[in-house]
Formats: structure tokens, C-alpha cells, sequence
């Protein structure tokens, strides 16, 4: 478990690239079964980092926390946001981490190139001098001269200054500060950067190729690799909200066991085209998003439970910009499923109570679960799983489409 008195990423930004970090799971948890030198291993997203991955050889475990970001038209310096944010986190996992085990090491993984640093005020006051090379390039192929070193060091203590500076703890500040060079040298040396890489089309290109060349792969299951794969990131998203901690993982037996279900799944479904219907609906006028809608039925509601289903409604939005029209299909469908029971739920605007706002959300989800389970035996839908169902339907209250009152 991550110590408490460091800050929890585990909840930031979680949309933003979200099936970039399945796809990775699914890759290198496919990635381990093609090497098959592992004894075992277990991966998850959003457990520390992005994604994260124990695995063992010759009885010696090895922990991997991978970073994941997709901005395709940036290109990224050691000063950029997103890269001091990332050391940060990785240094007080390090930290953490190192205590139990000295075999750990991380990956930052992005679409984005290296760009070239450029002094700001900050850097200025501090007296920080960029070398003529990109300072990025110089740390990923670990040319890592002692200038270099406390150039980084530098960089990153102002950065862990600044984020730790209205929080009551400090977190591994005062050992940042204090440690040497050759000890900071081995913690630059425990990353691997992963620049330019590909985006979400090329990872699931490549998971489905690793998915054929897979030992468990076999002539029964040709036609099917789209279906496994599919079954793959269901399975990892899923996973990632179990209460148990050990859960949230997904191992070799998980994945052989997807693909044994796959031989008997039939292969000839039909892809649903009421992605068409989203043109012919007449678009109610109600604007207010879903923070607004229950406030207006419930003014008691928990501020901070909103706020954790606002972002499970983001959740889907992202999820809808990142895939095809089968999620468009999906989505009306949970549509179609809310309109059946919503108007016998809602009771013409008067105050309810926060149980009964929550029970409307949790019967919308199963009576969406239900209806699309009907349908999976005619149609393929990308994701099957109740935690992203309950997102669209929180979405579609985010949206125009649904409302606890008939306003």
C-alpha cells in the first residue's frame, strides 16, 4: 500500500488517456505470456501509477509502474508539467517502494516527442543553465554525468517544493534534498522513457497480433482476436474497483481463461446501428448538467459524492471520444433502457432524498445491464462491464437526455 503521508495520485486525471493505460495493461500482460520467463505476474491500472506490474523470475520479484500519456501533438522537455509532475510521484513511490524491495523500476510511456528546454522564471531565480542538447535525451539514454544529475535533481526539488508546499506533510522532501549524487544517479537510472510511441489504434493493432502469436492461441479462435481483446480490457477495468487490493489485478490464469471462453462464443454477431438514431432524436432543452440536476431534487446531496460521480459521467464522455460507433450504439441503448423505467422513478420534481437519488441511478444501471445483455446475443458492444455502464448513464443525466424532475 502507498504511504499516507505522500500525495495519492490514484485519483487525478484518470480520464484523460484512459484507454491508453487499458490498451498498455493488455500489452504488456500479453507481452509476458509471449516471454513466458515469468514464474507469474499481476497488472492493473490505476494502482500507484497509471499501469503496474509485479512479476517474478527465478524467484526474484520485480515491480513496474508505468506513466501514461497521450498527446500526440506536444512535444515534451524535463520542464514540462507533465514530466516534473511524473518524477515527483515516481520519487516517493521510489522511495516508498525501496524500502521493501531494490527491484523496481518505472516507464514513462507517450505519444509525445522531446522538445528542447527553455528557461522561465523560475528556473532563472534558481539559477538553472540548459545545455545546448535536449536534457531529456541526455537522461533516457542514461548519459547521466554528474552535471546532469544535479541539473535534474534541481529541477525536480523545485517541482516537489511546490506541491508538497499547502500540504501537512512534506513527504520525502528533506530526503530529496540531502540525497547524493551517485543515489539519485541509480534513481534517474530506474526509468525508461518511452517517447513517440504509439497511439490507441496502433497498441490494439499490436495487442491483437500479440493476441495470435499467443501460446494460447489457437485455429478455434481465429476471427476472434478482437472479441479476446476486448475481453482483456473489460476485464482490467473492471478489476481496478475491487475492495480487495490483490483483486484489482489481472494475471496469466485470467487471460488464459478468456481465451478458453472464446472458443465456444459465437463469432457471426451483427454490428448495431442505432448509433443512426442519435440524428432522429429531438433533443430536449434542459441544460443543466448533472450536479445541477440533482441539486434540484436533493439539495442535502453529498458535494463530494457529486463530485466522484461528475467524473464517473467524464469518464464515459472520454470513453465516446476515444471509440466507434459501436459505443454510440451502446450508449442509445442504455438510453432507450432509462426512458423505460425513469418516469415511474421520478415523481414531478418534489424533493427526495439522497438514498432515493442513488437508487434511481443504481436501478437506471441495472435495468441498462439487463437490456444490454438482451442484446449481446445478436450484437457486439465494446465494453460490457457495469462500472462503465453506470458512467453512461450518469453521463446521459450530464447531458440533455435524462433528469430526476420533469423539468
Amino acid at each position: 500500500m502507498l504511504d499516507t503521508n505522500i500525495i495519492n495520485r490514484e485519483a487525478s486525471d484518470k480520464t484523460k488517456g484512459f484507454r491508453l493505460q487499458k490498451l498498455r495493461a493488455a500489452n504488456l500482460a500479453l507481452n509476458e505470456i509471449e516471454k513466458g520467463t515469468s514464474e507469474y505476474f499481476y497488472i492493473a491500472i490505476e494502482q500507484g501509477e497509471d499501469v503496474a506490474k509485479i512479476s517474478s523470475d527465478e524467484r526474484v520479484s520485480h515491480e513496474y509502474y508505468e506513466e501514461d500519456k497521450d498527446y500526440p501533438t506536444s512535444n515534451f522537455t524535463l520542464n514540462s508539467h507533465a514530466v516534473k509532475n511524473t518524477l515527483v510521484s515516481f520519487y516517493d513511490l521510489y522511495v516508498t517502494r525501496w524500502r521493501q524491495s531494490n527491484n523496481i523500476c518505472f516507464g514513462f510511456y507517450t505519444t509525445a516527442k522531446v522538445g528542447k528546454e527553455q528557461d522561465t522564471d523560475a528556473t532563472k531565480k534558481i539559477g538553472i543553465q540548459f545545455p545546448d542538447q535536449k536534457l531529456l535525451d541526455l537522461v533516457a539514454e542514461k548519459t547521466l554525468d554528474d552535471s546532469v544529475v544535479n541539473l535534474v535533481k534541481k529541477l525536480l526539488t523545485l517541482e516537489y517544493e511546490k506541491q508538497y508546499k499547502d500540504k501537512k506533510s512534506k513527504g520525502n522532501l528533506e530526503q530529496l534534498k540531502k540525497i547524493n549524487v551517485s543515489d539519485f544517479r541509480s534513481f534517474l537510472k530506474s526509468i525508461r522513457w518511452y517517447f513517440g510511441q504509439g497511439n490507441n489504434a496502433d497498441l490494439k493493432e499490436g495487442a491483437l497480433k500479440k493476441i495470435v502469436a499467443s501460446k494460447f492461441y489457437n485455429f478455434r479462435l481465429e476471427g476472434k482476436e478482437s472479441y479476446i481483446l476486448s475481453e482483456i480490457l473489460d476485464v482490467i477495468e473492471e478489476r481496478q474497483h475491487n475492495p480487495n487490493y490483490s483483486d484489482r489485478f489481472i494475471d496469466r490464469f485470467q487471460i488464459e481463461l478468456i481465451f478458453n471462453k472464446a472458443e465456444s462464443v459465437e463469432v457471426d454477431l451483427k454490428n448495431d446501428v442505432a448509433w443512426k438514431n442519435w440524428d432522429e432524436i429531438s433533443i430536449p432543452g434542459d441544460t443543466r448538467n448533472l450536479k445541477e440536476k440533482i441539486y434540484a431534487v436533493c439539495e442535502g446531496f453529498s458535494e463530494k459524492e457529486i463530485g466522484r460521480l461528475t467524473r464517473r459521467a467524464c469518464s464515459a464522455k472520454i470513453e465516446e471520444k476515444e471509440s466507434g460507433k459501436d459505443y454510440l450504439s451502446l450508449k442509445y441503448r442504455v438510453l432507450e433502457a432509462c426512458e423505460e423505467v425513469i418516469y415511474e422513478e421520478i415523481n414531478g420534481g418534489n424533493e427526495i432524498s439522497s438514498d432515493k437519488v442513488s437508487k434511481i441511478i443504481g436501478g437506471l444501471k441495472d435495468q441498462a445491464i439487463k437490456s444490454i445483455e438482451e442484446l449481446r446475443k445478436d450484437y457486439h458492444y465494446p465494453i460490457k462491464n457495469s462500472h462503465s455502464i453506470k458512467s453512461i448513464v450518469l453521463d446521459l443525466f450530464d447531458s440533455c437526455y435524462l433528469a430526476f424532475d420533469e423539468s
